[in-house]
C-alpha cells in the first residue's frame, strides 16, 4: 500500500477506502495468523469490487 488509511483492528464499512495501492495490487488475507487463499472468499462474497478513489479524496 502506498497509503494506509485505517488502523489495525479498525472496523470499516463496505465501500469505505482502506488505503491507496501502488501499481500492481496483490491481496492477501490471514485467519488466525495463517494466510488463506483470497479466491475462497469469492464463493462467499459474490461481487467484491475495487473502486478507484479520486486523487483529491
Amino acid at each position: 500500500m502506498a497509503v494506509v488509511s485505517v488502523l489495525r483492528g479498525q472496523v470499516v464499512a463496505g465501500g469505505e477506502p482502506i488505503g491507496r495501492a501502488r501499481q500492481g495490487l496483490h491481496l492477501g488475507f490471514r485467519q488466525d495468523g495463517e494466510y488463506i487463499d483470497p479466491a475462497i472468499l469469492y464463493s462467499i462474497v459474490r461481487h467484491a469490487v475495487l473502486v478507484p478513489v479520486p486523487e483529491d479524496a
